[in-house]
C-alpha cells in the first residue's frame, strides 16, 4: 500500500506517531496477523523552492520529469523534490515529497517513479498534475464532505478517518 498526505508541514513524528499507527490497527483490524507493507509520503506543494537548469549561459526550468534528492535536499530526511509539470511562463514549482514511513522498502529511484507516475493518472486531465492523483481525489472528498454533509459527522466517527 502507498498512502501520500498532502496537509502536513514539518510535523512528521506527528504523522508516524499517530496516523501511522491508525493504518496498522486498521490491517490489525482486518484480520489477525495482516502486515503488508506500507509506504507513507507526505506531499507539500506550497513551497517556496524553485528550480532552474543551466544551458550554457541560458537558464530555464527544468524538464517533467526532474528530480533532485541532494544538495538542496534535507541531510536528516528521506526527501526529494519533483518537477511533473511544464512550465511555459514563469518558473516552475517543484513538489517536495518526505517519506516518513516504510516497510516496502523501495529504492529512492522507485519511489520517485512511483510519485511521477501518479502524477499521470488524474482521471480528467490529460497531461500531468502537480501532485499525485490520489492527494486530488482525497482533496475533493473532503471537499465535497465539507459543502454537502450539513452538520457534525456521527459520533463514532470522531476518531477516525472518515473523510479519506
Amino acid at each position: 500500500k502507498q498512502w501520500y498526505q498532502r496537509r502536513v508541514r514539518g510535523n512528521y513524528n506527528m504523522v508516524n506517531t499517530y496516523e501511522v499507527e491508525q493504518f496498522k490497527r486498521a490491517f490489525e483490524s482486518m484480520e489477525a496477523g495482516y502486515d503488508p507493507g506500507l509506504l507513507v509520503i507526505v506531499v507539500e506543494k506550497k513551497i517556496r523552492t524553485r528550480l532552474f537548469q543551466s544551458q550554457g549561459s541560458k537558464v530555464r526550468n527544468p524538464l517533467p520529469g526532474t528530480v533532485l534528492d541532494s544538495e538542496i535536499s534535507s541531510n536528516n530526511l528521506y526527501d526529494f523534490f519533483l518537477v511533473s509539470q511544464q512550465s511555459n511562463k514563469g518558473t516552475v514549482s517543484p513538489t517536495h515529497y518526505v517519506v516518513v514511513y516504510d516497510t516496502v522498502e523501495f529504492t529512492p529511484d522507485q519511489v520517485q517513479q512511483l510519485a511521477y507516475k501518479l502524477t499521470h493518472l488524474y482521471y480528467n486531465v490529460a497531461g500531468t498534475v502537480r501532485v499525485p492523483n490520489v492527494c486530488l481525489y482525497a482533496h475533493k472528498l473532503a471537499y465535497m464532505h465539507g459543502q454537502h454533509l450539513h452538520g457534525p459527522a456521527a459520533p463514532e466517527l470522531k476518531d477516525k478517518l472518515f473523510y479519506l
